[in-house]
């Protein structure tokens, strides 16, 4: 895992609960 992809899904997953999805522990609270 790299630490480049959880920052980009951090930014935008304040407004964008689809990327949410793409995490496997976040994706379940979204």
């Amino acid at each position: 895992m790299e630490p480049v992809e959880v920052d980009e899904v951090a930014s935008p997953a304040l407004d964008e609960p689809v990327l949410i999805e793409g995490l496997p522990g976040v994706g379940h609270v979204g």
